[in-house]
């Protein structure tokens, strides 16, 4: 077994400095954009409320806690289809590689498509006849490494772009995460950093300004578009597994988080399994504005040598349609 070693503390005590800047750029409620990157991923981890940062087994650590991914021991694919409020589509897609003696690799994948909107004017308020349409992508590059047997540490670097018409934002965030698997049986600890970056800011052909001031003469200049920070989030976690044996099982999970654009709130969740095939998942969250109870299920099946998941949850919404998400995972 490896003992704790000086690049340990120096990965925990880098985790504790961007946690110090996180905590001095939490003072503006509502002021952040991209937030399609605080939309949750996996039916599994949305069934449990969102009480993911310590609990987190395959690729989708890539949103909820790079480290997740050094704990695998085999390849691990991801995908996981919602759909969210007033229609929108958000995917994501994420692949993660266990390389013995090195650490792990993995590689994410995140959409959000709004669909075609009428483009109005003052003078036509109802429609001009033209479309134009919006989407949201994050493509996320990570690493992470055990430091011992029992603690692993991860980075994730993604890029980041916004596109509304001919409009676009793009912009890198960083994400960085621990994960500890304590000497008390079942007991885990996670933490993770994510969306810390620089701000985002729109520039396209819409922000043109021409003006006809004499007969043979046009004037132009652009707008000046405000910058925006990106929607940085510090959660700690712990998970605990309160019943394991062949036949059944129980994994109880909380979650604090500390976003920059809301109060603080908690992700509570739990899920029961039977003989590691069927699984029964509950969750909720407390402090939200609009999310509280969720709940789902899954099935687990073995193929070939190879590990499949099936997943569904199913999110309370209040004043919006309620959010169904759907996911599908492979082992192998």
């Amino acid at each position: 077994m490896r003992t704790l070693k000086w690049s340990t503390v120096v990965a925990v005590v880098l985790g504790l400095v961007l946690a110090g800047s996180a905590q001095a750029q939490f003072t503006k409620v509502g002021q952040a954009g991209a937030t399609f990157l605080k939309i949750e991923t996996g039916a599994r981890a949305n069934a449990m409320g969102g009480a993911q940062v310590a609990a987190v087994r395959d690729a989708s650590a890539l949103y909820w806690n790079p480290a997740g991914i050094g704990f695998l021991a085999r390849t691990s694919v991801h995908f996981s289809h919602n759909q969210w409020i007033g229609g929108l589509q958000h995917n994501f897609f994420a692949v993660a590689v266990p390389m013995p003696g090195v650490g792990a690799v993995g590689f994410a994948l995140t959409s959000m498509l709004y669909g075609d909107m009428d483009v109005t004017t003052v003078e036509q308020p109802d429609g001009t006849g033209e479309t134009f349409g919006a989407s949201d992508f994050a493509l996320t590059l990570a690493f992470a490494r055990q430091m011992t047997d029992n603690f692993t540490v991860g980075i994730a670097v993604k890029y980041v772009r916004q596109k509304i018409w001919d409009m676009t934002a793009s912009g890198l965030a960083w994400d960085i995460g621990t994960d500890f698997r304590t000497p008390f049986r079942g007991l885990h600890f996670g933490a993770s950093i994510t969306n810390f970056g620089q701000n985002l800011v729109f520039r396209g052909q819409q922000l043109l300004i021409k003006q006809k001031e004499y007969t043979n003469i046009t004037t132009v200049a652009m707008y000046q578009a405000e910058s925006y920070q990106l929607p940085l989030q510090f959660k700690l976690g712990i998970a605990y597994d309160a019943l394991q044996s062949d036949v059944n099982s129980l994994v109880l999970c909380v979650d604090g988080v500390h976003p920059n654009d809301n109060l603080e709130y908690v992700n509570l969740g739990a899920e029961y399994g039977w003989k590691n095939m069927v699984f029964l998942r509950a969750g909720y969250k407390v402090n939200t504005d609009i999310q509280g109870l969720s709940f789902g299920g899954g099935l687990n099946f073995n193929a070939g040598g190879i590990e499949a998941s099936l997943d569904y949850a199913y999110s309370k919404m209040m004043y919006f349609d309620n959010v169904q998400r759907f996911s599908i995972g492979f082992m192998f």
